[in-house]
């Protein structure tokens, strides 16, 4: 409808003469009309009356005591409030003055004063009766969110992809009678920065029902929470007072305050999922215009502890805390009955209560980033990970004497990642089971006892494993090398290469090619190549254990072993294959194989069961699809050179060293070369104190190793910069002090 066209129609119907200018706008079209009556909004619609919904609410409102903050509709000059014109449907509204609170930093006085608005409103809107409810049915209805979560899809970062499916999965895993049991109500449902109008300590207005719906009554603070938090650099405090002030108008259920935190995030994912598909069809930036600003609030979002916001909502609206365990009692009720050779973490250990990706929640409320956790290698909380497990586990869990589809396409998944000449795998349920088995196939294939395994290294806990393990056995309460073991020295500078004897023969080598628990040591490019050489030659077999390493840790390669090119006979997987669900996997020749079916059956009775292949594939999907290889490589290569960065500022920064997410960073005393043991645990508790987890490892437990989950980002790295360059000359000179 072109302009002079409506200028007519605004003249013969509702006798107003103007001039009329084109707003932004979004599915309808929009204008401001100037005449000698006043300021008017002229909205056209194509006809569909669903899109007019908002006129009768409007129209009840008018005797609200507030209605002076909402539009009035204009009638015609025969009285009505909607006017027909061809296809187009034209309601004029009353304009109101202010600003745009986006062009505000809000203060918490203001959400406080903004809540109580929406609170009256609400009040309000729950006595209009004349409405069909059935035309408040929106695509932006939270309650509707499956429809969005579809398009998350078109969200173009892999990383923001995996935020916005972590928390869709975490709405997901609400139950559905819960969300179901939530109270409906007829609410505005966009009380966004760019609805509201203020001068900075008031609200003046409240413009756009477009969108009003009827559906959760929590939904009302769960948008204006999300948009209000979105430019604070204290998001829940500003929730927090929005919160309290809307609960003290129109009181929030305890039902209501316990999903509050997801819904919030839920209304960030719903409007980046349209939005991003929007743009990827070319459509109108209107829409796409807080898209930054809502990614921006998720990241914030997922750091704060879920525990604590709903606390700090309760204390809102004056309820109790919810109860948190006592972790004293805790402690004593382990130590009751667990053994102490289960060590804790910490010199005071951490209650944990969730997780969240690269994030780990303690019951007190604390928020920690995980650098330490590898075997939850695809995020705590994975959103695929967990459907995937509850899917399956819901439809059947059995053993491997029956056949599933689920078995097959996982091993043909991971064989295909593998060099061509390993071509058949064996599912256990942990890494030391992978060794213990890996070990036995070794030994019947070539009839021998002895193992040669590298100095440091560490392979599993059962016994078999142990014994190949120097970090065990010449570690606290070891009983030192065993008799069929080969201990081969980790090179240094200047070392030659270590020569087997010709008169006890290895019946296998099992190596890491970067030594974890040795301090992440990197291998010396083609030192392994020439020990797994003389093992060949010698008629043994050549065992990489990947449980560490594995599955994209080192960015370059799946495989840590195919970075060296290693000729390997059987590859062992562990940890991260299950994101911390038991599965891990032998993988060998079919040459070795087939020695190994001399006719006693192999059988794990959880290895390779229906619910941990489809958690395997989940892993494997997670990694594709969110491109996670990709970023151990480039977050990697970051951190690593942001890491050197601080060594040059900090000498006792010795070394720093590994690939991908697989770091180590040695601390020494400058001045006598000495480990510097003691350094390193006061190091990793006082990142503690700043809610970063790191640990220690290597012969003298001064390397602090890194080995996070796999989606971390360059945010987190700078945090972690920032918290080492703090933390590192304060405990120098703490332990200066401290003699």
């Amino acid at each position: 409808m072109d302009s002079q066209q409506l200028q007519t129609i605004l003249k013969e119907d509702y006798g107003l003469d103007g001039d009329i200018k084109h707003l932004v706008g979004y599915e309808n079209a929009n204008y401001r009309l100037t005449s000698d009556e006043g300021l008017f909004v002229v909205k056209v619609f194509l006809n569909n009356p669903q899109e007019l919904a908002f006129v009768g609410v409007l129209s009840e409102l008018e005797s609200w005591e507030h209605a002076d903050l909402i539009p009035q509709v204009r009638v015609t000059l025969n009285g009505q409030q909607i006017i027909k014109r061809a296809d187009h449907l034209i309601v004029v509204l009353t304009w109101l003055s202010g600003r745009f609170y986006k062009d505000f930093d809000i203060s918490p006085s203001f959400a406080g004063n903004f809540g109580r608005i929406l609170g009256r409103l609400d009040k309000a809107m729950a006595k209009v009766n004349k409405i069909d409810l059935a035309l408040l049915n929106r695509p932006w209805d939270l309650a509707n969110y499956q429809e969005a979560a579809a398009l998350s899809v078109n969200i173009s970062s892999p990383l923001r992809r995996l935020l916005v499916d972590y928390f869709f999965a975490q709405v997901d895993a609400i139950s559905a009678d819960q969300l179901s049991g939530l109270r409906r109500g007829l609410i505005h449902h966009d009380a966004n920065d760019w609805n509201v109008l203020t001068d900075g300590e008031q609200v003046l207005g409240l413009i756009d029902f477009g969108d009003t719906a009827y559906t959760w009554q929590v939904a009302e603070i769960a948008v204006a929470g999300a948009y209000a938090a979105m430019s604070s650099s204290d998001p829940l405090n500003l929730v927090k007072e929005l919160v309290h002030g809307y609960n003290s108008e129109f009181p929030l259920q305890e039902e209501e305050v316990e999903v509050l935190y997801y819904l919030i995030a839920l209304r960030c994912c719903v409007s980046v999922c349209y939005s991003s598909s929007a743009t990827s069809l070319g459509q109108d930036d209107y829409v796409a215009v807080c898209q930054e600003s809502m990614f921006e609030l998720l990241a914030k979002w997922i750091q704060i502890n879920p525990r604590h916001a709903h606390n700090a909502f309760r204390d809102a609206c004056a309820m109790r805390p919810i109860t948190t365990p006592d972790q004293g009692e805790m402690r004593e009720a382990r130590e009751g009955g667990i053994s102490s050779s289960l060590s804790l973490s910490y010199a005071e250990p951490i209650a944990m209560s969730g997780g969240g990706l690269q994030f780990m929640y303690a019951y007190d409320g604390q928020t920690y980033l995980d650098l330490v956790n590898n075997i939850c290698h695809v995020g705590h909380c994975s959103p695929k990970v967990i459907q995937a497990l509850s899917r399956q586990a819901a439809k059947l869990n059995t053993n491997t004497r029956y056949l599933y589809p689920s078995l097959n396409r996982l091993s043909k998944e991971i064989l295909k990642s593998l060099p061509d000449n390993i071509e058949r795998i064996f599912f256990v349920n942990s890494g030391s089971a992978a060794s213990d088995l890996a070990l036995r196939m070794a030994r019947q294939f070539t009839g021998r006892e002895t193992v040669a395994a590298l100095q440091s290294g560490y392979h599993g806990n059962t016994s078999s494993a142990i014994a190949v393990s120097s970090y065990k056995y010449n570690g606290q309460g070891g009983g030192g090398r065993p008799k069929q073991t080969i201990e081969i020295p980790l090179p240094s500078e200047g070392t030659k290469d270590f020569f087997f004897p010709s008169h006890n023969p290895p019946a296998a080598i099992i190596a890491e090619t970067v030594v974890g628990c040795g301090g992440q040591v990197v291998l010396p490019e083609g030192w392994l190549n020439r020990l797994f050489d003389q093992v060949h030659e010698m008629g043994g077999l050549c065992i990489s254990d990947e449980i560490q390493t594995g599955f994209g840790r080192i960015g370059e390669n799946m495989w840590s072993f195919q970075q060296q090119d290693l000729d390997s006979d059987i590859v062992i997987l562990g940890k991260p294959m299950g994101n911390g669900h038991p599965i891990a996997a032998v993988a060998c020749t079919a040459e070795v194989a087939a020695n190994f079916e001399n006719g006693m059956e192999f059988f794990s009775s959880f290895g390779g069961n229906p619910v941990s292949c489809e958690v395997g594939l989940a892993v494997l999907e997670t990694m594709d699809e969110y491109d996670l290889q990709q970023n151990a490589l480039e977050t990697g290569r970051y951190f690593k050179g942001r890491l050197e960065q601080l060594a040059d500022k900090f000498p006792v920064i010795y070394d720093v060293r590994g690939s991908g997410l697989f770091l180590g960073i040695e601390l020494r005393e400058p001045s006598t070369g000495h480990p510097a043991t003691e350094l390193a645990k006061i190091l990793i508790e006082e990142m503690k104190s700043r809610q970063v987890l790191m640990s220690t490892d290597g012969p003298d437990n001064n390397v602090i190793k890194i080995k996070p989950p796999m989606c971390i980002n360059r945010d987190d790295v700078k945090a972690v910069v920032h918290h080492l360059s703090v933390c590192i000359p304060m405990v120098q000179r703490k332990l200066q002090i401290e003699g």
